[in-house]
């Protein structure tokens, strides 16, 4: 009886339990975990969606975890991350913080009280985004850096290039730029070395004759 009672009390306490991955294989998406003495096989982790949607974001060695032993066997145990440790501390400690941090330092964060939504993303870091279309409705878009576009650039508003503009022809050749209706200047326009407003013609006459071209 004594026996009997011993392995109840072991099946329990084994129900649920804390540790550590001890070991991952990522293809077969499996783990051992260290709790205590005990070594478990391989053995799934949970995960958020695994059906017609699936996620994927495998646990990291040394992640504490909890191991759901039905019947009190680590042998049908389901690993469940994950559990704070001194090792892996949260994000942030706000509770208005939705924050996510990836071990080469990249943080996303959502922040429900300033409303904003943050990225900071380590030197290097690409973002591609490839879908058919991509629609903002912000008021207004900042870019701090540079901006290339590989195709053409449509704007069916007003344009403001407040630090000048330089045009080159494509690799095809032809014009660098053609305006279809009235180009208006506040100041000069000049072509090669000819000034609009202060070029010289020579060859001039009174009467019907025609100056030469400006020099």
């Amino acid at each position: 009886m004594t026996a009997d009672l011993s392995e109840i009390l072991r099946l329990l306490l084994n129900l649920i339990r804390l540790g550590t991955i001890a070991e991952i294989d990522h293809d077969a998406h499996h783990v051992r975990v260290q709790s205590g003495n005990n070594l478990t096989d391989w053995r799934p982790w949970a995960t958020t969606r695994a059906g017609d949607a699936q996620t994927w974001w495998p646990p990291s060695l040394g992640e504490q975890v909890v191991l759901l032993s039905p019947e009190g066997s680590f042998d049908h145990a389901i690993i469940l991350p994950a559990v704070y440790s001194d090792q892996h501390a949260p994000p942030s400690t706000n509770p208005d913080h939705h924050t996510t941090r990836y071990r080469d330092g990249a943080l996303i964060q959502y922040d429900s009280a300033a409303h904003t939504l943050s990225a900071t993303l380590p030197d290097g870091t690409s973002v591609t985004v490839t879908p058919g279309k991509v629609t903002s409705n912000a008021d207004d878009t900042v870019c701090t850096g540079n901006l290339t576009v590989l195709k053409n650039l449509i704007v069916t508003g007003m344009s403001s290039l407040n630090s000048g503009m330089a045009v080159t022809p494509g690799a095809g050749g032809g014009a660098a730029a053609v305006i279809n209706g009235t180009l208006t200047a506040t100041d000069d326009v000049v072509a090669g070395n000819i000034s609009l407003i202060n070029h010289p013609h020579g060859g001039i006459e009174r009467g019907g004759d025609v100056s030469d071209g400006p020099q």
